[in-house]
């Protein structure tokens, strides 16, 4: 059994973007509570610390679903993007699968990677910067 997980990434002007993964092995509680610790406020992460695929609306990709701009991704917006992604509430966020992993990582080296990004601090950075935008 594997786990997918869903999480987004929210601007401030309330535009949300989705992803999710399957991650191999299956998700327990307890290990769901060390992950939702590790989040700022509970809640929020930085998606590339932790080994997820960032889903910015600014940046092209699956993540994009508005017809206008095609995949493309949203115009930047200096004064609502930021570089945090996060869960929406319990139970929804994840739940076990008979699909195929997606990628390369499991349950534990995802808690394990919450559990070292919150304890080294979120590397908080400014996308217009890192994306050159």
């Amino acid at each position: 059994m594997n786990t997918r997980i869903t999480y987004e990434y929210r601007d401030g002007a309330n535009y949300r973007f989705h992803a999710d993964v399957v991650l191999a092995d299956a998700m327990t509680d307890e290990l769901w509570a060390r992950i939702r610790a590790a989040c700022q406020d509970g809640e929020m992460f930085i998606a590339h610390q932790v080994a997820l695929p960032e889903v910015f609306g600014f940046l092209p990709g699956d993540h994009i679903y508005a017809p206008e701009f095609c995949h493309e991704g949203y115009p930047f917006e200096e004064d609502t993007d930021h570089c945090w992604h996060g869960f929406g509430p319990d139970p929804d966020v994840w739940e076990l699968t008979g699909d195929p992993p997606t990628g390369d990582l499991t349950v534990e080296r995802l808690v394990e990677a919450f559990e070292s990004a919150a304890m080294a601090g979120w590397k908080v950075f400014d996308p217009a910067e890192r994306f050159g935008l």
